[in-house]
């Protein structure tokens, strides 16, 4: 991990269908954790509902320091926290920022069943999004804005006007 004291945001993988069960463990024990939910219709033989449901299954988002971090592991339903040769991944700010902006904005995303291939960076410049950074990629046949979360290996998908957003790198 980082330095001690300095708080990061870092995946943590959990049991599958304990996310909001780990993040209500984690608030009893005053760990600062982020899990995006969305809305979807689901159905039944017997009928269809509304639910609230985790944008990336089985995982949630804590904030922690050094000091923090065995207790995140020993919270029952934690598998582990994300990490690459023995090291915790550090989500960056930015990419939680973006999502808790999307969420808070009442823009509709999915989450993304696919890797985007790299293509065109792109930056929104118009709208409640202004600034926001992604990739254009084309999602059941329409171009859409993938946002990557690189420490999770998961997308979400936004729709957008493409006239709101402007291109910054070209793909090779």
């Amino acid at each position: 991990m980082v330095k001690n004291d300095v708080l990061h945001w870092y995946a943590v993988y959990t049991r599958a269908r304990w996310e909001k069960r780990v993040g209500d463990l984690l608030e009893q024990s005053g760990i600062d954790y982020f899990l995006p939910l969305y809305k979807t219709l689901r159905i039944w033989s017997d009928r269809k509902k509304s639910v609230m449901v985790p944008l990336f299954p089985s995982y949630i988002f804590v904030n922690i320091s050094n000091a923090d971090y065995r207790e995140v592991l020993n919270t029952p339903g934690v598998v582990r926290i994300i990490s690459f040769e023995n090291q915790p991944v550090v989500v960056p700010d930015w990419q939680i920022d973006a999502i808790k902006m999307l969420l808070n904005n009442n823009i509709n995303i999915e989450p993304a069943d696919i890797n985007p291939k790299p293509g065109d960076e792109l930056e929104v410049n118009k709208g409640s999004l202004k600034g926001l950074k992604g990739e254009l990629v084309e999602y059941r046949g329409k171009k859409k804005i993938a946002i990557r979360l690189d420490a999770i290996d998961k997308s979400i998908i936004i729709n957008i006007p493409l006239s709101f957003a402007k291109v910054l790198k070209k793909k090779s």
